[in-house]
């Protein structure tokens, strides 16, 4: 079994959950058996996707496995529920969408799950992104995990590694087989990757090529500019060709010699793997626990809300709005009252990664169904206001205090003692500036006071001299 993420998520929403539910290919071939949908809700991700300002909206991707796997039902609401803790870890499942598909290749009876998701989380309307750079990293210890556990095929197996990796051509070629299935004429070209290994194969044969860097040699001699390596692939360019081509694996990797097989780490590896699977498995988790705790403090940092800042309850009340469905208790309070709904933990919940990692492995599989599923959108309401909101405010807050631990309670107390000193001095400002205006005030009517007895004495001279001219 192996994840992937889809380099796509700026185009429209209905476009992306289509790629992922029409009954037909892009090519408008007709798929055996027909997609079939898991979990979410696809018009409700359609509508997220195409609300969001940002420039990358969505996230996809897939969970294959291989032939050999079989996953049951079961299973596969096991790996659903484990990969949302684990990319989704210190958020609530309504604060995020998702939408499962599941994919059957009849040829070989392989098994794709994909999913989509919003690129948003929907308390606060950030952008929530679950794949950043580097998550082949993070998501390696899930993938391996359940491969030890589950003993499915895994990647990273030297016994899997091929003589070079197609890249996109499988896909390519489950599309010909389906084109030629429906009486199509097939739309793409030879894989030029493969001519060119056909072409080291050859040499490798007849004694030229040893090593990765005897094919680099082969291939600057036939005409191919070497642009690039890395640890397990080689790009060349070729005029004829007019682009790069990345070849990965297999030859190409930097530690490939002929005859030697595996290399000392990885048949290291291999005889740990069958000589110790549970230290594998203990060390996969061990591994997946710490880098889920490291995410779950940057999601509830970044995400921080009302509700998370005070770890509000979460019990369970019955909402007619929502077509006889379930809401939280302080998310219903919430959108009633907005910032009012204050209220103090009753009920902890357990949002512990760890725990949540452990209740995903536990035997007791499939525990999630579609309908459990299926969430609503609630947007914010009207704040209602009532007589005792202040009171209430008031009581749950010292309830607070004294309930809550001991982080909690300093942080409140030096919220409050820093708005209080604020008040304070915003009050001592105003009140300085309230008396400097009717100083100022004062002064003016007493300059036009003034003014005005000065006009007085100017009208009353005025006068005396006219009686004077007249006499």
């Amino acid at each position: 079994m192996l994840v992937k993420f889809f380099n796509r998520g700026t185009g429209k929403g209905q476009t992306a959950v289509d790629y992922l539910l029409k009954e037909k290919d892009a090519n408008g071939v007709k798929r055996e058996p027909r997609p079939e949908l898991l979990r979410g809700d696809p018009q409700q991700i359609i509508q997220l996707i195409d609300s969001l300002d940002f420039k990358h909206k969505y996230r996809s991707g897939v969970i294959s496995f291989a032939p050999g796997d079989a996953p049951t039902s079961k299973q596969l609401e096991a790996v659903m529920d484990s990969f949302e803790k684990t990319a989704f870890t210190g958020l609530d499942s309504d604060r995020y969408s998702i939408l499962w598909v599941k994919h059957t290749h009849t040829k070989d009876n392989r098994v794709e799950l994909h999913f989509i998701t919003p690129r948003v989380e929907l308390t606060t309307g950030k952008s929530l992104n679950i794949a950043p750079p580097g998550w082949e990293n993070y998501f390696r210890p899930w993938r391996d995990y359940w491969n030890h556990s589950q003993q499915w095929a895994s990647p990273d197996d030297p016994a899997r590694a091929r003589t070079y990796h197609p890249g996109y051509q499988a896909l390519i070629d489950a599309a010909d087989q389906r084109l030629q299935l429906a009486g199509k004429s097939i739309q793409t070209k030879e894989d030029s990757r493969k001519i060119i290994t056909n072409y080291l194969t050859q040499n490798i044969q007849l004694g030229r090529v040893n090593n990765r860097m005897d094919a680099i040699n082969i291939l600057e001699k036939s005409g191919f500019q070497i642009t690039r390596t890395g640890e397990d692939y080689i790009t060349v360019f070729n005029e004829n060709l007019g682009k790069k081509l990345r070849l990965r694996g297999g030859i190409y990797n930097a530690s490939w010699r002929l005859g030697t097989g595996l290399t000392a780490e990885t048949r290291s590896r291999e005889e740990t793997d069958r000589n110790t699977p549970l230290s594998r498995i203990r060390e996969a988790e061990t591994e997946l626990t710490n880098r889920m705790l490291e995410r779950a403090k940057y999601h509830q940092d970044r995400y921080r809300t009302l509700e998370t800042a005070y770890n509000l309850p979460m019990e369970m009340v019955s909402s007619s709005t929502c077509n006889n469905t379930c809401e939280p208790l302080n998310r219903f309070l919430y959108r009633q009252l907005g910032d009012d709904a204050l209220l103090n933990q009753s009920t902890i919940r357990n949002s512990n990664p760890e725990t949540n990692l452990t209740n995903a492995q536990e035997q007791n599989l499939g525990s999630r169904t579609v309908s459990n599923q299926q969430r609503q959108i609630y947007h914010s309401a009207t704040k209602y206001s009532t007589p005792n909101q202040l009171e209430m405010q008031r009581q749950t807050l010292l309830k607070a205090v004294k309930e809550d631990d001991e982080p909690i309670r300093k942080e409140l107390l030096q919220t409050f003692k820093n708005f209080a000193i604020q008040y304070e001095q915003d009050k001592k400002q105003q009140n300085e500036q309230i008396n400097n205006l009717i100083t100022q005030i004062q002064d003016l009517t007493n300059a036009v006071s003034g003014l005005t007895n000065r006009v007085k004495e100017l009208e009353t001279a005025y006068q005396d001299i006219i009686n004077i001219l007249e006499e």
